[in-house]
């Protein structure tokens, strides 16, 4: 019998005979899936029923309940063992403003089917494409507020420590931010490394804090300019039509080529979006109103070489300054001062 073998029996067992009798009924399914997996009895038979629903990833605690036949009031007393298994990370929990729900990794089940026992995938030696999927990975789990602040943090520390043979493993250690910038550079790498994403807001950072005045300052800081990652070069703000917009942020080309250079990244900018590119331009001939065609006409022909002398000559004998001022107005970028 092959480890789901093993788990079906457990879930067949334990609906007959309750979880308290089922131990005795079935020891030797329990004892392949302990050793296995390393839980204890209890935490086999509760693994086994999430099993049961693994194509479920929002399991209730009432749904374990009620495949175990039992009282929800009871099932709270091995919440403990439910902790348990999700340190082990066979399962997955969110705890959501809608409330607690479960999720059975798809990598658990993989593994099981594959290799009859859970081989918790090696997070060290990796190469920079796999870290940056292994990003986006944790920052997903944490959206989903399968981890908390303080897990997340920790899965990212360890994720980088693990990978010092990469320079931005290396670089990223070098700088000594603090964890909550630490924490919000990576997540600026991700964004644009996996998204290709150059115009950040505070919505897109809003995840990683579990403290709303940590959100607060941290977006506040940002916004005015005084972030320590906008100090030290690492995120700068957007620009719209040339005008700073202080709530848009994007990570700087400085920290593209120091943080990003092991990376190959195709970016999808359309550089023709709203613009008129030279070579598509038509020529056109210029015309004037029939006052202005005058007055350019008078100002072309002051302009000649012979008038111009006489003019300056005249200008010089009454003490003037020898050239003078032409004012050409009109929409923006038309109008500009000349002197000639």
């Amino acid at each position: 019998m092959v480890i789901l073998d093993h788990i079906e029996k457990i879930v067949e067992i334990s609906q007959t005979n309750g979880i308290d009798k089922c131990y005795r009924k079935g020891k030797r399914h329990f004892d392949f899936i302990s050793a296995k997996l390393g839980i204890n009895p209890v935490q086999a038979v509760i693994f086994s029923h999430f099993m049961e629903k693994c194509d479920d990833h929002h399991i209730q605690i009432s749904e374990i309940a009620e495949s175990l036949k039992c009282s929800k009031v009871r099932i709270l007393k091995y919440m403990n063992e439910c902790d348990e298994l999700e340190r082990k990370k066979l399962i997955r929990c969110s705890r959501g403003n809608d409330g607690i729900s479960y999720r059975v990794p798809r990598g658990v089940c993989e593994s099981l089917r594959k290799h009859n026992e859970y081989k918790p995938e090696r997070y060290d030696n990796l190469h920079i494409s796999k870290l940056f999927t292994n990003f986006e990975r944790i920052f997903e789990e944490r959206s989903n507020n399968e981890l908390t602040s303080d897990s997340m943090h920790l899965e990212l520390h360890d994720l980088v420590n693990q990978n010092m043979h990469l320079l931005f493993c290396q670089k990223l250690n070098s700088y000594k931010f603090n964890t909550d910038n630490f924490v919000l550079l990576i997540c600026f790498c991700h964004l644009f490394a996996n998204n290709n994403d150059d115009n950040i807001g505070s919505h897109d950072i809003k995840f990683l804090y579990d403290d709303k005045s940590d959100y607060y300052f941290s977006k506040k800081y940002l916004t005015d300019g005084s972030h320590t990652l906008i100090e030290s070069k690492f995120v700068e703000h957007n620009n719209n039509n040339g005008f700073v917009n202080s709530d848009s942020w994007k990570l700087s080309d400085i920290a593209k080529k120091e943080l990003l250079s092991e990376l190959t990244i195709s970016q999808n900018k359309n550089y023709k979006k709203n613009l008129i590119l030279f070579d598509s331009i038509k020529h056109k001939k210029m015309y004037y109103n029939k006052r202005e065609t005058g007055e350019i006409e008078k100002l072309m022909s002051l302009l000649q070489e012979e008038n111009f002398c006489k003019i300056q000559d005249r200008l010089d004998g009454k003490g003037m300054r020898k050239g003078f001022a032409c004012l050409f107005s009109g929409p923006p970028g038309t109008g500009k001062t000349e002197t000639a």
